[in-house]
């Protein structure tokens, strides 16, 4: 064999093997969540369960009841409900995402974080993120899940300009309550 073929066939052999490691997945990518991503006010499905964000507010204080907080606060107005079973079904991951960090919603407040979904009939109420201020001035990403082990589950996205909402001083979060 001519030693030119040679050295072409092995290059090519290489260029080959480079392309084959660029397009095979990561070992992360085999476990991520599905995401179902949308707008504020839609409805969203995931596997076992629908939700929406309705309203996204910002405020230098949080309120629910007889708590309150001082600090940066995103305040998102949330209604979920079970497709397929009640049990072991409640909105267990809510998660703002800015800039590829997450900030976890604040089980200080009585909020729906953690609430039990039902089977057709929808829960409405509030979940709140404390968040530095600088963050405030960013884009982000309300994530939403049943569990908050999230691989290979699915999670609602919905974009939310921080930077575009009226910052007051109290942001008032809604009780949990049957959605109307």
């Amino acid at each position: 064999m001519k030693p030119w073929l040679v050295w072409t066939i092995g290059l090519a052999l290489v260029v080959a093997a480079w392309a084959v490691i660029q397009i095979t997945p990561s070992d992360d990518a085999a476990v991520t969540p599905f995401e179902v991503p949308g707008a504020l006010g839609s409805p969203l499905s995931g596997r076992a369960f629908q939700a929406s964000v309705t309203d996204v507010r910002l405020g230098d204080r949080a309120e629910a009841g007889g708590w309150s907080a001082e600090g940066t606060w995103v305040v998102a107005d949330v209604t979920a409900q079970a497709l397929l079973d009640e049990q072991g079904s409640l909105l267990g991951h809510a998660d703002l995402i800015v800039d590829g960090v997450r900030y976890r919603a604040s089980e200080r407040p009585p909020s729906i974080f953690r609430t039990g979904l039902s089977v057709g009939l929808p829960r409405s109420g509030s979940i709140a993120f404390e968040i530095p201020a600088d963050v405030a001035q960013r884009s982000g990403v309300i994530e939403l899940g049943l569990s908050e082990e999230t691989r290979l589950d699915s999670v609602v996205r919905v974009p939310v300009d921080l930077a575009a909402l009226d910052r007051g001083t109290d942001v008032e979060l809604r009780k949990t309550e049957w959605a109307r």
